[in-house]
């Protein structure tokens, strides 16, 4: 029985109690009432009266002080306890305890009570615990950046070095050295960018203003241009595109192309690096699938390679930030897009997007 329950019928019983004391002082002053009438010794009846009233009286204050006894002992057995267990259980999870549990099952309006607490507490572990392997992998992935610009800042300071000391003696050779100053410089310019980009879309700084677009037109401009970088060969093959249009921002969309052809750079350890593009329509979705000719990744890794701070074992060489493929998910799904990987050792590196096609012109 429920606690609302057992309040009632304790409040029932208290009311019929005293409704029967009551009941019965008039019964026994009635006769002494009506005998006031009827015979001459007034003072006597009245005496009888005052009796039958204080006792009623005393039955009435006894009857009240039984049952709040009786509430007492309701309160301190059934309230009491289940108010000092969740004292205890918000104790244990201020104090950070949150493998604590309590069980109650005694059918009354504490269940719902303690079965929230003890979800509450699941999802602050949850939670926690998250946070915790983010703030891990942050940890190791200021480590790897640190690491990764130490190495071409290093070189940029050896090769300006030379440059000051004149030990690049002919023009050829300073050059060269101004070449290799340029690259790295680059190079750390991209890792702080990335670094940058993907600071921003984790606080969520960024809300991308989303443009209608031709889906034809802007992606044939969009692979022509990056079709113009020597790093690698590539080839855009539309498949029935015509008058599709997408709603994307640009922009963001360029930066995830460019982060997905700079990935195969990166960890291509080809000698000519090959990207194939085709754009076709799939369940009306624009479907953009990007190929490499690399070594490619298991399996079991395409799923986890989008995920922030994720390193992947694959054989690859090269370096970057790491954070790429990440921010190629944000951008993505802020166009309500859809972005994953197909892959297998010795079959390339396969990054498929999927944009929703707002309306079309045909």
């Amino acid at each position: 029985m429920s606690i609302r329950n057992r309040l009632f019928v304790y409040i029932v019983t208290l009311l019929f109690v005293c409704g029967a004391v009551i009941a019965g002082s008039i019964y026994l002053i009635t006769p002494l009432y009506t005998g006031l009438n009827q015979q001459a010794a007034v003072m006597d009846a009245l005496k009888g009266i005052i009796i039958v009233i204080v006792i009623a009286g005393s039955l009435i204050i006894l009857c009240a002080l039984i049952c709040a006894i009786l509430m007492a002992v309701f309160v301190t057995r059934n309230v009491v306890p289940p108010l000092n267990a969740l004292v205890k259980l918000a104790e244990e999870i201020r104090e950070g305890n949150l493998d604590c549990r309590i069980e109650y099952a005694k059918g009354d309006e504490f269940e719902l009570v303690f079965s929230e607490f003890n979800a509450m507490r699941e999802k602050l572990k949850s939670s926690l615990t998250e946070t915790e392997a983010v703030n891990d992998n942050r940890r190791e992935m200021i480590a790897s950046l640190a690491h990764d610009i130490k190495t071409p800042v290093t070189a940029i300071c050896a090769y300006a070095e030379g440059l000051r000391d004149d030990i690049a003696q002919t023009a050829e050779a300073r050059a060269r050295y101004a070449e290799i100053i340029l690259e790295k410089a680059r190079l750390v310019d991209g890792l702080v960018n990335d670094l940058f980009i993907f600071s921003k879309l984790d606080i969520r700084q960024d809300s991308l203003a989303l443009q209608e677009v031709n889906a034809a037109d802007f992606l044939k401009a969009l692979f022509e241009e990056t079709a113009k970088n020597e790093a690698y060969m590539l080839a855009y093959e539309p498949d029935g595109l015509e008058n599709e249009i997408l709603m994307i921002n640009p922009t963001a969309f360029a930066r995830v192309i460019q982060n997905i052809t700079q990935n195969s750079v990166y960890h291509s350890n080809a000698g000519s690096i090959i990207i194939r593009v085709s754009a076709r329509i799939q369940d009306n979705n624009v479907l953009v699938k990007i190929t490499d000719n690399g070594v490619g990744v298991d399996a079991e890794e395409c799923e986890h390679v989008f995920d922030r701070f994720y390193q992947s074992n694959r054989s690859r060489s090269g370096s970057g930030s790491g954070l790429g493929l990440t921010i190629c998910r944000r951008l993505i799904e802020g166009m309500n897009g859809k972005i994953w990987a197909r892959s297998g050792r010795g079959e390339g590196f396969t990054v498929c997007i999927t944009l929703p096609v707002f309306y079309s012109n045909k």
